[in-house]
């Protein structure tokens, strides 16, 4: 009989453990489960931010070409300038003094 006592508290000192051992399971499920809901949270604000820094580069890349295009048309234009004052002192050269003053007082209205 005693023995029998002895092996029926050995069992329950063993269920009393593995109880123990199932309840920390269940502590570190209901965490793990707290911790992939953060992560989740977590994943969809970078979602969130990286759609906005999609949609920034998107606007930067257009603004970039349209700064490109600002470019190249001043780049035109000031050679059509350069030409244009190119062929005025070629006319200069060729002018006698008096029109070369009038001709430089024009030039300084167009350009002032």
């Amino acid at each position: 009989m005693e023995e029998i006592k002895s092996l029926i508290y050995a069992v329950l000192e063993r269920l009393d453990v593995q109880g123990a051992s199932v309840e920390q399971l269940k502590t570190d499920m209901n965490r793990m489960h707290e911790d992939m809901v953060r992560l989740e949270q977590r994943l969809e604000k970078w979602e969130r931010h990286w759609v906005g820094l999609e949609k920034d580069m998107k606007e930067i890349k257009q603004e970039i070409a349209s700064m490109q295009h600002r470019q190249q048309t001043f780049d035109e234009q000031l050679a059509r300038e350069e030409e244009w004052q190119s062929k005025i002192m070629q006319a200069l050269a060729l002018c006698s003094p008096e029109q070369k003053k009038e001709l430089s007082k024009l030039m300084d209205k167009s350009v002032g």
